[in-house]
């Protein structure tokens, strides 16, 4: 700011050269004098700007005088001079000589301030000019030789003139100029003056001026010794009786300024009283600037009214204002006036919310700012005025306009102010709030980021001990906080608790400020606990609610809602240390707080509903079956009250299912909770609640019907709930937050399917309920990567928006073209408009349903869809659940059920907790062979797979595994030390999908076979070296060789990337039919979309699941995306199971037709002849489906029977290192562990195991 200050400065200077040089050439051909009288004033402040006595400035000072000299021509009787031009040329010709003994040129100089005090005496020059015409009269009568005490006494009286009115002088250019040098020597000279003379009654009119321009400096700079100099200038003056009004309204002018900046009650009623006794003097003075005394005082009611919120002192100053400016008989004080009384209707407004007041303030201004000069000192306080009254206006009205306009006028006041002008740290702040305000209306993040740093700018400028700084943190914790829900940063709510706390210890002294501060900060601790649910947060909470609480008065009326939010807040403590005192307290704190609640209030219900859910908490810890019933009776009586549609219904049914299943836990007897049941099968359906909400009723409505042994009411009412859920994760929503939503609903189709199946629902009705609640985002995107060939025969223009709608959605959420990167929209201006297109998105299926042979247009696969789908063989779904578990067997002819005794919910999570502890090849073994006693062989044994395959046609066989039998290894299951029969690798060749619709849409979506496609290149990725530290893999770029060599003979030109960083993968990805990456793999275990391939540049741009899956590779499908790295087809995250978030999926989702990854760690040195292997399969078959899946088979039953064999003698392990998941660091990944068991010869290494393929 202070390089624009200099800027303006500088071409300021510039324009006044050409200025003067304009003027000049009018000034040889006009003889108009108020002309050259403007070109003196102008060439006078262009010779001052040059340092004091340096050359230029002596230079440039002869133009104005060469301008008076012309005046004089023009005018040598000076008539029609103004008083202030005669003045100068009186000034200046007695520094030139006063001192001479020319008696003529004395005269002279007398006789012009003779005519400029005649000239004056209608202007109120008069004192002033008579004070500079009696020195000169004592100059002539020193020169007459008068006797020694006289003659000393006016040479002495002659110079204080000199230097006073010199110093008027320069003070009038600096009203005009603004020059802080011209103020500066004006305050000197006049200074000089007064301390020059021995006459009480000059030093008393001049002290005046002295103190006036003190003030003014004050305001200017904000160096106090000049206000109190001022002040204690004009206390001795106040003597004076020809200049006493003058006097006191200046020293109450004063009082009022320090007043208004440090608070004190004392100098503002002192400066009101001076001001009231100035008026009464100026009314026999008709000399006595009345409006200036008005306009002073007005300003002085002002202060007093907005420290005491006093309407009668705003009435009063208004009344006075416009009083001042009725009196205003110098129009050059005009602006000043309409500026003071603007400032009052403005107070008056802020007290009354008029808003004829707030109009009236904004006129008054902006007519107070058409009439104020450029560069005039008011220019800057009309600027934060009538910005800050525009701000008002558009607060309550909301125009733009307005808004725009405030926008403006305090961006030019910054312009203009220097950068330590006192009031700037207050234009700051005011400029910080309008900032707000657009970020508000607008959305523009850009403004909120510039409101928070005005504001820090203002505080710094603030002293700690100001009595307005509580107030601006109040305002800036507040902008900290609204960031933070804009942009989740925790260092800006971390800073927004902090300011907050120190803004309570700046209002220790004022208890309602204090009060409004700790509710600030409790909200702001609230959203604090929210993020990590620190325990510390919430004891800090605690603390400063229960100030609030004991602050408030009792018939306060937020009262019982802050006695119920300490209520909370004591449940949250609860429930992380379990505290019966915490609980009773809330009780306690809630039950005060329902009896101070209105019966008539919608705030009882909820109040009642948490006392209830605390009794049931209560219950849990004291086993109280009087806790128990209170908790049931709330629930059922509010419940029983309320409407169908209550928004509180959601809650009651909560509180009255958790309250009824606890009871069965503890008591075992269905008498307790059997009345109760009916009311759940009559209501649990409400269609104006969230989905959330509905699909928790009815999961807890099934449980209870499930206990009286209502099977077939429990199915019905679970799979409502199962439909739900495509809505309680909508696909306008952030992948992350749809994740975040889905993980509460972790296994709820499994569990659908197996109340279907126990209430013996067909076997398609079972599945359909898995496939709608299992990949729900996968399916969205899915429906997003729909082509449209169809619907373009049947309605091209219906096709042409969809595909604009289905494009515009597909976008990442923070890519989405309906809202500009650069205007940095706020995150509800882009959730409504993707919400708006989703809208649209369901409209257009429903219109294209409606189109003939379209009917099923992006619905779940139909019973004969889904037996299609094994037209290359069967498919098995393994459902677990902890009531049975089963595999849904789906053959080209049938869709049945398998029932498998041997496998439960409890079995599996085991087995699963045991294998990613210690993957020992002892531990693997006895999985795979569980899994084949539990799983496989009954599977393939009801599908005929009965014996070792001899023939060279292999058949094949899709798993599709649900809950956490997807992290098992179905396709390595057996008892492989006993031979080659009884195991997976030797009956069949396995792939996997996600789902059945996801393995239909990879077949319809990729018809066209590699070796048919336009796609030609290989990319080839090999991560030797990863920065990081992490350890260095041997054989990975043994691995790429080998690869590279085999694409020649599979017609694909090998491509490397010059740079192994995520842009350039990315974009070598869109043109390349083959990818193969061999390095690290990082599982993100919190969230499964960071999970990253880790290139060079991975610390700084990790190449995420995210960013393969938005791929969107469709137009012409790839073929083969081979990971060779560790768990790329694995999520550590069990409640997102069932969406398959992985990196192998996210490559199938990107278009890749087939995709081989890994279940855990893989060994280094095998990963070169699992790949060697599958390439030279698919070299002999093609760039066929059967190649890919057959390649990868013949890969690891290669290395299985390599090592039963060794497995004979001491087990060699391999471990690769290509995980970066938070586990132990691994030295290499062909790493070799001596095995110390005796009875080593019972297993064999399983380095072989955890190869998989997803493909059609």
């Amino acid at each position: 700011m202070s390089n624009i200050h200099h800027l303006r400065v500088t071409l300021r200077k510039a324009l006044a050269v050409v200025d003067i040089y304009i003027w000049r050439l009018l000034l040889r051909n006009l003889r108009s004098i108020p002309y050259h009288e403007q070109i003196f004033i102008r060439a006078e402040y262009w010779a001052s700007t040059r340092p004091p006595n340096s050359s230029e400035r002596l230079r440039r000072q002869q133009t104005p005088k060469a301008i008076l000299g012309r005046l004089l021509e023009l005018r040598p009787t000076l008539e029609d001079l103004s008083p202030y031009i005669i003045t100068l040329i009186a000034i200046k010709a007695s520094e030139e000589h006063g001192l001479t003994d020319d008696m003529q040129k004395l005269d002279e100089i007398v006789h012009m301030y003779e005519r400029a005090v005649d000239a004056a005496s209608r202007q109120h020059w008069v004192p002033s000019l008579q004070s500079t015409f009696i020195a000169m009269l004592g100059m002539r009568l020193e020169k007459h030789r008068l006797p020694d005490g006289p003659q000393s006494r006016i040479d002495q009286h002659a110079q204080a003139v000199h230097f006073t009115n010199h110093g008027q002088t320069i003070a009038q250019r600096f009203s005009q100029t603004g020059s802080n040098e011209d103020l500066d020597n004006a305050i000197d000279f006049i200074d000089r003056g007064i301390q020059a003379s021995d006459d009480e009654a000059y030093r008393a009119r001049f002290s005046n001026s002295l103190g006036w321009l003190l003030i003014t400096r004050y305001t200017e700079t904000g160096f106090e010794p000049d206000i109190d100099r001022a002040i204690e200038v004009l206390d001795g003056a106040t003597d004076a009786h020809d200049s006493k009004a003058s006097c006191l309204n200046t020293l109450g002018y004063g009082l009022g300024v320090r007043s208004e900046q440090s608070g004190s009650v004392t100098d503002l009623e002192r400066a009101i009283k001076a001001l009231e006794e100035a008026l009464e003097l100026a009314s026999a003075d008709e000399r006595a600037d009345r409006a200036q005394l008005l306009g002073t005082l007005q300003f002085l009611l002002g202060v007093r009214a907005r420290r005491t919120r006093s309407l009668e002192c705003l009435d009063r100053a208004i009344d006075l204002g416009d009083k001042a400016l009725k009196a205003v008989s110098d129009e050059r004080n005009r602006p000043t006036r309409l500026s003071r009384l603007g400032l009052s209707f403005l107070d008056r407004y802020n007290q009354t919310g008029s808003a004829a007041d707030l109009d009236r303030a904004i006129d008054l201004h902006t007519e107070a700012l058409r009439l104020c000069r450029p560069l005039e000192v008011l220019r800057l306080g009309l600027l934060n005025n009538l910005g800050s009254a525009l701000a008002d206006r558009y607060r309550c009205a909301g125009s733009i306009d307005d808004l725009e306009r405030s926008f403006k006028l305090y961006n030019d006041d910054l312009e203009l102010r220097p950068p330590n002008h006192p009031d700037r740290g207050g234009v700051l702040r005011n400029f910080a709030k309008v900032h707000f305000d657009r970020f508000e209306r607008l959305g523009y993040l850009e403004d909120l980021n510039r409101a928070v740093e005005l504001s820090s700018e203002a505080l710094k400028l603030t002293p700690s001990d100001h009595f307005d700084r509580a107030p601006q943190l109040s305002f800036f914790g507040g902008i900290l906080a609204t960031r933070w829900r804009e942009t989740r940063s925790t260092e800006d709510l971390e800073h927004a608790i902090d300011i907050a706390t120190e803004a309570i210890a700046a209002t220790a002294r004022h208890s309602s400020d204090k009060l409004a501060q700790r509710k600030v900060l409790a909200h702001m601790l609230i959203y604090r606990y929210a993020q990590d649910n620190s325990a510390e947060v919430v004891d800090r909470n605690i603390e400063v609610q229960r100030e609030i609480t004991q602050l408030l008065p009792l018939n306060d009326p937020s009262r019982p809602l802050w006695l119920a939010t300490l209520g909370r807040t004591l449940s949250i403590r609860f429930c992380q240390t379990r505290s019966t005192e915490d609980i009773n307290c809330a009780i306690q704190i809630t039950e005060e707080a329902i009896e101070s609640t209105p019966l008539g209030s919608p705030d009882r219900m909820p109040r009642q509903l948490f006392m209830g859910a605390w009794f049931n908490d209560r219950y849990q810890i004291t086993g109280s079956i009087v806790d128990s019933d209170r908790a049931i009776r709330i629930a059922y009586e509010v419940l029983m009250a309320i409407e169908t549609n209550h928004p509180q219904k959601f809650q009651a049914f909560r509180n009255l299912a958790i309250a009824l299943g606890q009871r069965y836990i503890q008591t075992r007897s269905l008498l307790d909770i059997s009345p109760y049941i009916q009311v759940f099968k009559e209501k649990w359906n409400f269609d104006n609640a969230p989905s959330s909400q509905r699909i928790f009723v009815a999961e807890s409505t099934a449980y209870l019907l499930d206990l009286e042994g209502d099977w077939e009411g429990s199915s019905v009412i679970l799979e409502a709930a199962v439909r739900l859920l495509p809505f309680a994760s909508p696909r306008w929503l952030r992948h992350v937050y749809r994740q975040d939503r889905l993980k509460t609903y972790s296994g709820l189709a499994s569990r659908a399917t197996a109340y279907a199946l126990r209430a013996n629902k067909e076997p398609y009705e079972a599945l359909s309920l898995l496939e709608l609640g299992r990949g729900i985002i996968a399916s969205s995107l899915m429906d997003l990567r729909e082509d449209v060939l169809e619907l373009e025969h049947h309605n091209p223009s219906l096709a042409t928006e969809f595909v604009t709608v289905q494009d515009e959605l597909d976008r990442p959420a923070d890519d989405f073209a309906g809202w500009n990167p650069s205007s940095a929209f706020s995150a509800e201006s882009r959730g409504k408009a993707r919400r708006d297109m989703d809208k649209r998105f369901g409209e257009l299926i429903e219109e294209i349903r409606a189109l003939p042979g379209l009917s099923r247009y992006l619905l779940p696969p139909s019973e004969n869809e889904m037996k299609a789908a094994a037209k290359f063989g069967p498919i098995v779904v393994i459902t677990v659940d902890d009531f049975r578990c089963d595999a849904i067997l789906i053959e080209y002819h049938q869709i049945r059920v398998l029932n498998l005794p041997n496998l439960t919910a409890e079995e599996v999570n085991t087995r699963v907790q045991d294998l990613h502890a210690a993957r020992d090849s002892f531990r693997i073994m006895s999985i795979l062979e569980w899994l084949w006693e539990a799983i496989a062989d009954p599977c393939l044994h009801a599908l005929g797979f009965d014996s070792p395959i001899s023939s060279v046609e292999w058949p094949r066989l899709w798993w599709i595994p649900t809950g956490p039998v997807s992290r098992l290894p179905l396709h390595a299951a057996g008892r492989h030390m006993e031979g080659l029969k009884n195991t997976v690798l030797d009956r069949v060749v396995s792939s996997y999908s996600l789902t059945v619709r996801s393995l239909l849409y990879g077949r319809k979506h990729s018809t066209r076979l590699a070796e048919h496609s336009v796609l030609r290149d290989a990319l080839l990725v090999a991560m030797h070296t990863t920065p990081g530290g992490l350890p260095t893999l041997q054989y990975a770029t043994d691995e790429i060789d080998r690869v590279k060599t085999l694409c020649k003979s599979l017609q694909l030109d090998p491509v490397r990337p010059r740079q192994q960083t995520r842009e350039e993968v990315l974009d070598l990805m869109k043109t390349s039919n083959v990818f193969h990456f061999a390095g690290h793999g990082r599982i993100d275990p919190i969230e499964p979309s960071q999970s990253s391939l880790l290139l060079e540049d991975w610390q700084t741009s990790p190449l995420t699941m995210g960013h393969l899956r938005d791929l969107r590779l469709h137009e012409n499908p790839p073929f083969l995306a081979y990971l060779s790295a560790c768990s790329t087809s694995a999520s550590k995250d069990v409640k997102l199971y069932d969406e398959g978030l992985n990196l192998v999926s996210a490559c199938q989702l990107a278009g890749f037709r087939h995709a081989i990854g890994t279940l855990w760690e893989v060994s280094d040195q095998h990963c070169v002849d699992v790949a060697s292997v599958l390439y030279e399969t698919v070299r002999d078959m093609g760039l066929t489906d059967g190649a890919v899946a057959l390649g990868l088979h013949c890969a690891v039953r290669m290395l299985r029977d390599e090592s039963v064999k060794a497995g004979r003698g001491a087990m060699a392990y391999a471990t690769s290192t290509r995980a970066l998941d938070g586990s132990a660091d691994r030295n290499g990944r062909d790493l070799t562990l001596t095995c110390e068991n005796e009875d080593v010869e019972q297993v064999t290494s399983s380095f072989w195991v955890p190869y998989i393929h997803y493909g059609v």
